[in-house]
């Protein structure tokens, strides 16, 4: 069973912070706290998607996170479903075998980037948070 499993049973819901339901960035900063232990810090939830799209970066760059085109495994996925990225999950993964885990409406889901190309979404850009 891979880690990401114990997971899979929380839910969604704007703005929610745990402990059973999150939203995209709720659910990021905890993986990065629980898994590769990083503290990434609280930033309340857009009030839309346009708004979403327009912070991401710039949330990124104040922490002081770099963009990176060879992603590594628990680095920021930055998701479109459409022109401008309004979602984020987890890389999970190697070079031969890439999942994103993240916390979209519905709960938690594990996805290969075929499933997620299926569902309509693409990878935006890849940030690396501070050092592990």
């Amino acid at each position: 069973m891979h880690w990401s499993e114990s997971y899979l049973h929380l839910g969604y819901k704007v703005g929610a912070e745990g402990p059973d339901l999150y939203d995209c960035w709720s659910f990021f900063r905890l993986i990065q706290r629980e898994r590769f232990g990083r503290d990434v810090p609280f930033m309340p939830s857009p009030v839309s998607r346009g708004t979403t799209a327009k912070v991401m970066p710039a949330w990124a760059n104040s922490f002081g996170w770099n963009e990176v085109g060879f992603p590594e495994d628990g680095d920021a996925a930055f998701m479109a479903n459409g022109r401008v990225a309004t979602h984020v999950g987890v890389l999970i993964g190697d070079l031969h075998e890439r999942h994103i885990l993240h916390c979209p409406e519905g709960g938690v889901r594990f996805h290969s980037f075929l499933h997620l190309s299926m569902l309509g979404w693409e990878i935006h850009s890849y940030w690396r948070p501070g050092a592990r």
